[in-house]
């Protein structure tokens, strides 16, 4: 038998999408995803972490600006 739910996930989702439409009232787009990007940049949270070795390894695996292609 199933046992019962230790969390709602719907008013989970429902909670965040609310906080973040107070958080973001009244700016622009490009504010939100400046904010967003300096929040990932310098942030010590896990999912800023990762975001920044996600970037990381794919600036060293693309050929820098100035290299030349053979």
């Amino acid at each position: 038998m199933m046992q019962g739910k230790a969390f709602d996930c719907v008013k989970m989702k429902e909670e965040i999408h609310e906080t973040l439409r107070r958080e973001h009232a009244g700016k622009s787009e490009e504010q939100i995803e400046r904010e967003r990007r300096e929040w990932l940049e310098t942030s010590d949270h896990p999912l800023a972490r990762w975001w920044r070795s996600i970037v990381a390894a794919k600036e060293a695996a693309s050929p820098s600006p100035g290299a030349r292609q053979r």
